[in-house]
């Protein structure tokens, strides 16, 4: 097994938080789950981070489309504004939005790697985590 990874989910649906948290806990992949309600909230936790060189930065992060404050596009914006596309982590958009061109949008960002439907399953998480 991999060691466990620190993740980080972005969504104001706290029942797919917690789907998303059980799944993840299940799998033994995920250890430290951090969890935001919207972007704004979530790219304040990463700035705090990226301030404190003690605290690793997620090398995966769950994203969700329509959030209240901050939505998942503009977080992505901000996020890769504020230099963070550099480093190790990877962007899952985890939506119901089903658009194409939500989808095509969601790819345009150099750190977004996969584009799924909400809820997560057992399977989803053990695809994404193992090919990290």
């Amino acid at each position: 097994m991999n060691k466990p990874i620190k993740v980080l989910l972005i969504d104001d649906n706290e029942s797919c938080n917690f789907i998303t948290e059980r799944v993840l806990s299940k799998t033994g992949l995920a250890g430290d789950i951090a969890v935001k309600l919207n972007g704004k909230e979530a790219l304040d936790y990463l700035m705090d981070i990226d301030k404190d060189r003690k605290i690793s930065f997620p090398e995966l992060i769950f994203l969700d489309i329509n959030m209240p404050v901050m939505d998942g596009f503009e977080f992505l914006d901000q996020y890769e504004k504020a230099g963070f596309n550099k480093k190790l982590t990877r962007i899952v958009m985890l939506t119901s939005s089903m658009m194409e061109s939500d989808r095509q949008r969601a790819f345009k960002f150099q750190s977004v790697v996969d584009y799924l439907e909400k809820f997560m399953d057992v399977q989803k998480a053990n695809e994404i985590i193992h090919a990290l």
